[in-house]
């Protein structure tokens, strides 16, 4: 009989710890998808994404990576297929890693989308790097626009673009003022 409990109660926690993991994945990938939407939208808003065509006819966007390139690649996926033109320009998804994006230099990319959570060192190379080559980087994870990423979303009784105020003012990048209007605003 206690072979039995012992039994049943292992499964059970099998069960709700391989649910929670698929509930934290599921909500990742929203995230992800969501925030994918509202990149779009400001990379629409972005008043001077003519200085990102380069001389081939295109602008690059990149999707960065720390860890895993198999994800990085997916979202690149889905953003394509939303994404394939921008103001009649063509828009080609780079995927690359974080150490890729840090030793380009300044080459152009209109933006910069974060397709994983990254560690404290690795974010804040990417945010100076963003602000010095005045890309749009933007972060669907919780708690990076407070850490000086420019924008991402934020998720209350609606969801809607987060943008950090300070980053968007050392950038230079200029959006359209309905976009900040709409957008939830954090000035440190």
């Amino acid at each position: 009989m206690r072979r039995v409990v012992t039994q049943v109660i292992i499964m059970l926690w099998l069960v709700t710890t391989t649910s929670a993991s698929t509930v934290a994945d599921s909500f990742t990938d929203r995230r992800i998808s969501v925030g994918q939407k509202l990149f779009r939208t400001m990379l629409v808003a972005d008043m001077n994404y003519r200085n990102s065509i380069l001389p081939d006819g295109n602008i690059y966007v990149d999707m960065v990576y720390q860890y895993d390139e198999a994800l990085a690649l997916r979202s690149a996926e889905m953003l394509t297929q939303d994404l394939s033109v921008l103001h009649e320009v063509p828009v080609v998804i780079r995927t690359i890693s974080i150490k890729q994006y840090l030793a380009r230099g300044g080459q152009p990319s209109v933006g910069v989308f974060i397709s994983e959570k990254l560690s404290s060192e690795q974010l804040k190379k990417v945010i100076k790097r963003s602000i010095a080559n005045q890309h749009i980087l933007f972060s669907p994870f919780e708690g990076d626009v407070e850490k000086g990423v420019m924008a991402g979303l934020s998720v209350e009784s609606r969801v809607r673009p987060f943008v950090n105020m300070r980053s968007l003012e050392l950038s230079k990048v200029k959006v359209k003022p309905f976009f900040i209007k709409v957008s939830k605003r954090y000035a440190p």
